[in-house]
C-alpha cells in the first residue's frame, strides 16, 4: 500500500484510533501486545461528582504535568478513558507504556477530597522488557519474594516486584476497601494561575477578568462574591463564594483541569472564616 493510502484509523484491540493522530505512540509501539501494560486502573472516585471521561482525562494529563511527572509542553498522555456506570472508577489507557509506568506515582493524589487509587488491573501481569524496566540483572534462578501492594505511590518498581517479573509469577493482588467520598465543608474555592502581578496590579484587568469568571462560575451555581487581593496576595489568587458546597464541588472538578491564557489552573478548598477577612481589590 502506497504511503498516502494508508488507513486513517486501525483498531488496537480495544477500539478504533486514528493514525494520524497516535504515530508517535505507534512507535512505542501501540498495540494489543501493550495494552495491558498502557492501561491503569482508577478507583476512589468522588462519589456523586458527575465527573466525565473528559474531565478525568484532562484531570491526570494536568496533575502529570503539575508533578513533573512529564513536561508541561507534552502532548496528552491519556489516549482513552473508561469510566463504571455508577463513576466510582475507570480504567485510563495511555499513548505510551512508559507514561502509564510513570502515572502509577499519581497514586493518592486528591480528587475533590477524594484520595484517589491508580493501580495496575487485578488481572496485570507483567510482560518482560515491556517499557523501561532493565530486568537484565535477574536471573532465572531467582528466588521469589513478598510484593507490596502495587498501587502504594512509587515511580520506581521494588527489587521484590521485579523478582516476582523476572521468575514469571503473577503480581499478588492486595484487596483495598473502597474509601467514600469526603464532601466540601466550606463553599469557597482559591483560584491560581488565572492572573499574572501585571493583571493584579491593574484594576480594569482585574475587573474583567471577575467579570469573564463570574459568568463562567454560575454555571455550577449561584455565585455569593468573588475576591481579588491585592496587598499580601504573591501568589495572584482569585477567591470564589458560592452559595452552596454543592455549586463549589461541581465547580473544583470543572475548572481544576481548565487552562486560561495557556496557564494551568489550580483549584483547592478555601476556608470561609479566613474568605470573610480578605480585602477586596486595593
Amino acid at each position: 500500500m502506497a504511503p498516502d493510502d494508508k488507513p486513517k484509523r486501525f483498531w488496537d484491540g480495544f477500539q478504533w484510533v486514528d493514525t494520524d493522530v497516535t504515530i508517535t505512540a505507534q512507535t512505542a509501539p501501540l498495540g494489543q501486545a501493550t495494552r495491558k501494560d498502557r492501561r491503569l486502573y482508577v478507583g476512589n472516585l468522588p462519589v456523586g461528582s458527575g465527573i466525565t471521561e473528559k474531565q478525568l482525562s484532562e484531570f491526570i494529563s494536568t496533575s502529570m504535568k503539575q508533578r513533573g511527572i512529564i513536561a508541561m509542553d507534552a502532548p496528552d498522555p491519556v489516549l482513552s478513558v473508561w469510566l463504571s456506570p455508577e463513576g466510582t472508577y475507570a480504567f485510563v489507557e495511555f499513548h505510551t507504556v512508559d507514561h502509564a509506568n510513570a502515572a502509577l506515582g499519581l497514586n493518592g493524589i486528591m480528587l475533590l477530597m477524594s484520595a484517589l487509587r491508580v493501580s495496575r488491573p487485578n488481572n496485570y501481569q507483567p510482560n518482560i522488557g515491556v517499557g523501561t524496566l532493565d530486568l537484565s540483572a535477574l536471573t532465572s534462578t531467582a528466588t521469589p519474594a513478598a510484593v507490596p501492594d502495587v498501587g502504594q505511590a512509587s515511580l520506581a518498581p521494588s527489587a521484590s516486584a521485579l523478582v516476582a517479573a523476572g521468575t514469571g509469577l503473577p503480581l499478588p493482588v492486595v484487596p483495598v476497601a473502597p474509601q467514600p467520598a469526603v464532601k466540601l465543608t466550606s463553599t469557597v474555592l482559591c483560584c491560581t494561575n488565572m492572573l499574572t502581578k501585571e493583571d493584579l496590579m491593574d484594576k480594569e484587568e482585574r475587573e474583567g477578568l471577575k467579570e469573564d469568571v463570574m459568568e463562567e462560575c454560575g454555571k455550577f451555581g449561584t455565585v455569593d462574591r468573588m475576591k481579588i487581593p491585592v496587598a499580601g496576595n504573591e501568589a495572584c489568587n482569585l477567591y470564589i463564594k458560592w452559595t452552596t458546597t454543592e455549586a463549589a464541588e461541581k465547580a473544583i472538578i470543572s475548572l481544576s483541569s481548565r487552562k486560561f491564557d495557556g496557564r494551568t489552573v489550580g483549584v483547592t478548598s478555601f476556608p470561609e472564616d479566613q474568605f470573610d477577612a480578605l480585602a477586596d481589590g486595593e
